[in-house]
């Protein structure tokens, strides 16, 4: 029998080989022009929330540029569009409390933004981006998908493999950020692995460094594409959880999806690329 020289790829949605995706923390008012802006270009990101360090009502600036904002507020400035996430109820450091503390803390906060925004949140973020092996277990248990730590690949090259220690590509204080994204943006040799760039950070550094210009400057480079897949956290970490369960024959000549989500797959032949979607709960005839 001769082997069969076709490459089966998994793809992100509509066949593309990028995606971009942004994660910020603490729930401010500078998370308004920070969402405004990322609207304007076409991109999503996931929003981690202190549900118990919002105030009742919205108060003025103190000592710092930036003030929290009442939860109510975040919710319909995130809008159905970007994600909430756990950032812990009261922001404490889950790694340096006893574990049923942790455990607490984490609880409280998802249940909190899961009754007032009538959601599943299934994503965090470490408070300051400290964990340990008991706290990402935790987490496991209590039924999330994904938490994202503080420290940075420097590369959109390689998609994260642990998912509860989550690093991402770079921080938005970084000033390899817009460096990253030009290279970004140019071809993708098709058959390479799949590329995500992660941007993390707080929307109030902005301010604090007067770096809205080099924000806008980026996401005009990355945004509004046709080649890139503009997802939130969750939405990647979902549709490539899916694309894990995809069921062949061992001729590779079929596929099943028994998910709810449509997964497409690049088949490579030499220089020939075909794409084609794998519907939910359907069985197809691979193309030779």
């Amino acid at each position: 029998m001769s082997v069969n020289p076709r490459k089966i790829y998994t793809a992100y949605p509509g066949g593309l080989e990028k995606a971009f995706t942004m994660s910020y923390d603490d729930g401010n008012d500078c998370d308004i022009p920070l969402v405004e802006m990322m609207r304007k270009y076409g991109v999503k990101g996931t929003f981690n929330v202190n549900s118990g360090c919002c105030p009742p009502e919205r108060l003025p600036h103190g000592k710092k540029p930036w003030a929290r904002l009442p939860l109510s507020e975040l919710i319909d400035l995130y809008g159905d569009d970007m994600e909430i996430a756990v950032h812990g109820r009261i922001h404490p450091t889950w790694d340096r409390l006893p574990s049923p503390n942790a455990m607490q803390d984490i609880l409280d906060d998802r249940r909190e933004l899961e009754r007032t925004t009538g959601k599943i949140i299934r994503g965090a973020a470490y408070p300051n981006g400290s964990y340990n092996d008991d706290v990402a277990e935790i987490l496991r248990l209590a039924g999330f998908v994904y938490c994202r730590t503080t420290p940075c690949t420097g590369s959109y090259k390689h998609l994260p493999q642990d998912l509860l220690r989550l690093q991402g590509t770079t921080r938005n204080t970084d000033p390899r950020c817009q460096a990253l994204a030009e290279e970004f943006v140019k071809p993708h040799t098709p058959g390479r692995p799949l590329w995500l760039y992660y941007l993390w950070g707080h929307s109030y550094e902005f301010v604090e460094n007067d770096s809205w210009d080099s924000l806008e400057k980026l996401l005009a480079t990355v945004g509004g594409r046709e080649d890139i897949w503009y997802a939130t956290n969750i939405e990647i970490f979902d549709y490539l959880n899916a694309s894990r369960l995809l069921r062949y024959d061992i001729d590779m000549s079929r596929v099943y999806n028994p998910t709810d989500t449509e997964i497409w797959l690049r088949i490579t032949r030499g220089e020939d690329v075909q794409c084609i979607a794998v519907p939910p709960a359907e069985e197809l005839q691979l193309p030779e």
